[in-house]
């Protein structure tokens, strides 16, 4: 999982999927460039996919060989995200 830092603060450290439990590592990451690197370095490391954002996984699943999903925000994320900055801006 390469995403922000507060998101991977929140991220499981594990997840059980039909049975099957995986392991998330997360890879805090401040720029889409460094989720590039980060994702490459993952790669490199051995792990099995790539969870970031939308953006970079366009980028990422060029240069690696392993599966690469982007994060995919919901109606309810957002209107949570833009509340919370109206909140900050009254």
């Amino acid at each position: 999982l390469i995403t922000t830092r507060s998101a991977c603060d929140r991220a499981p450290s594990k997840l059980t999927v039909n049975d099957t439990v995986y392991n998330i590592k997360p890879l805090p990451a401040n720029s889409i460039e460094e989720e590039i690197i980060k994702g490459v370095n993952a790669e490199r490391d051995g792990v099995d996919a790539i969870l970031c954002g939308p953006i970079a996984a366009t980028t990422i699943e060029k240069v690696v060989r392993i599966p690469v999903g982007g994060l995919q925000f919901d109606e309810d994320l957002m209107n949570t995200s833009l509340e919370s900055l109206i909140r900050r801006i009254e």
